[in-house]
């Protein structure tokens, strides 16, 4: 009777300790999930808060360009006018220069053939000769 008794307590510890695991692994399994939780939920914000940092980035960067850009074509187009204002006064003061540009391109246009015949008209203060010899 004495080892029924041994064994009745052996195996009732045995239970005991068994089911105390079950609990242990029980709270602990539960514990684990939410720390689990808790750490994807934070390595999610990490994630979001570098992606929002790049994306950040990546709009500053695209905004300096689209500043440099319209800074490029500012200059240009102040380049641009002065040029058209250096040529204006230029053909103003010398009437040639544009006769000059005439003679150029012409030459050119031949050269590539660009022209194939050439009818000359005289011209009397810019207005063609209609009428020669009557007056």
């Amino acid at each position: 009777m004495k080892d029924l008794g041994i064994g009745i307590a052996v195996f009732a510890t045995g239970c005991a300790l068994f089911i105390g695991m079950l609990f242990g692994v029980g709270a602990g399994w539960a514990k684990y999930r939410l720390w689990k939780a808790e750490y994807t939920g934070r390595a999610l914000e990490i994630e979001m808060e570098y992606n929002g940092k790049a994306i950040l980035a990546e709009a500053e960067y695209s905004r300096q360009t689209r500043v440099e850009s319209a800074r490029a074509e500012n200059e240009s187009a102040q380049l641009t006018a002065d040029a058209i204002k250096i040529v204006g006064e230029a053909a103003q003061k010398y009437p040639e220069y544009r006769q000059q540009e005439f003679y150029l391109s012409l030459g050119e246009a031949l050269k590539e053939g660009k022209i194939q015949q050439v009818i000359y008209l005289p011209t009397e203060a810019g207005l063609p000769v209609t009428e020669a010899g009557k007056r």
